[in-house]
């Protein structure tokens, strides 16, 4: 049995408490093995990043790889193209950015869709934070994330996308 409080503000807010029985030594303690999960593995995850920018794609490079993701880089559609037939199968997910030298990264979405024939989740990374172009990538059912990106964000993507490849393959 666990008493629960309740002490209420009228404007202010409520507060809930329970008090629970502290365990007794180790035989109290889960062991790591025991707990699910909190972070799916993200390691293997195939991702591919399309930006204009060297230096975006050389950071986005160092902080997947770092994560043990398998990254794949491509300065735009053409060689986004390309990247995809040395690529060890097709690509968990796709990183772009929305401004191209070439067109936009939705377009260079859509030419690996109908190049690999379906879609794949697709987080877009982008400093155009303009209402047309948050509801173009939105109303297309892709994630939008602001530059500059906060790595905790995009980490969290990617093991929910992780998640839910997993689940979709059992």
């Amino acid at each position: 049995e666990a008493p629960i409080k309740l002490r209420s503000t009228p404007g202010k807010g409520s507060l809930f408490s329970v008090s629970l029985p502290r365990a007794a030594g180790a035989a109290g303690r889960a062991r790591a093995s025991d707990m699910p999960p909190t972070v799916a593995d993200i390691r293997n995850l195939r991702v591919l990043c399309i930006d204009n920018e060297g230096d975006v794609l050389d950071g986005m490079r160092a902080l997947l790889d770092g994560w043990g993701c398998r990254s794949v880089m491509a300065a735009g559609t053409d060689e986004a193209l390309e990247r995809l037939r040395g690529m060890d199968g097709l690509p968990s997910v796709i990183l772009a950015d929305y401004h191209l030298h070439a067109g936009t990264g939705v377009e260079a979405v859509k030419a690996i869709f109908s190049a690999i024939g379906r879609d794949v989740p697709v987080v877009f990374i982008t400093a155009d934070h303009t209402l047309e172009v948050q509801r173009e990538i939105r109303g297309m059912g892709f994630v939008m994330l602001r530059k500059p990106l906060k790595a905790a964000q995009l980490r969290a993507i990617l093991s929910r996308i992780s998640m839910q490849l997993r689940v979709a393959a059992e």
